[in-house]
């Protein structure tokens, strides 16, 4: 089955309140009861498919996997009329984010099945070129055995 890892930086997220910075509001999105985001996807728009697996890697100070799951929506162009395409519009602007400051305009849905925010996983993975990337078998096996052994 494909794997994906996507980048994320909490620092091109807004403070609001009641969060006391960029990082917790980051936090609460991703740990969210609804266990549903969408992700910038700047690229491999025609690979990434629904029932791939999807990480996010935080790049930045809280570096690790800090959520799996799979893709649920594959990547769509989200423009100013039509957000109700996507299955959970509301998800697609939490607060703190700006769109105007995205990697990209494709917006893939990922329902999260599991979330390692306290405890990142795979700490040394190096970020995606370009805010995306196919993982081969071999590190998202790697990522797996990781998960199945806590």
């Amino acid at each position: 089955m494909p794997a994906y890892a996507w980048n994320t930086n909490h620092r091109m997220w807004k403070v609001v309140a009641p969060f006391a910075d960029s990082l917790a509001v980051l936090k609460a999105y991703i740990t969210d009861h609804s266990a549903y985001v969408y992700w910038s996807t700047p690229r491999l728009h025609d690979e990434i498919a629904v029932g791939d697996v999807a990480y996010i890697l935080c790049t930045v100070d809280h570096q690790g996997i800090v959520a799996r799951g799979r893709v649920a929506e594959g990547p769509q162009l989200l423009n100013v009329r039509n957000a109700s395409a996507f299955a959970h519009p509301a998800r697609l602007t939490p607060p703190g984010w700006d769109e105007a400051i995205a990697p990209s305009s494709y917006k893939t849905g990922i329902a999260i099945e599991a979330t390692f925010w306290d405890a990142p996983l795979h700490r040394g993975m190096r970020p995606a070129q370009g805010g995306v990337a196919r993982l081969s078998e071999e590190e998202a096996a790697r990522i797996e055995r990781e998960i199945a052994a806590r």
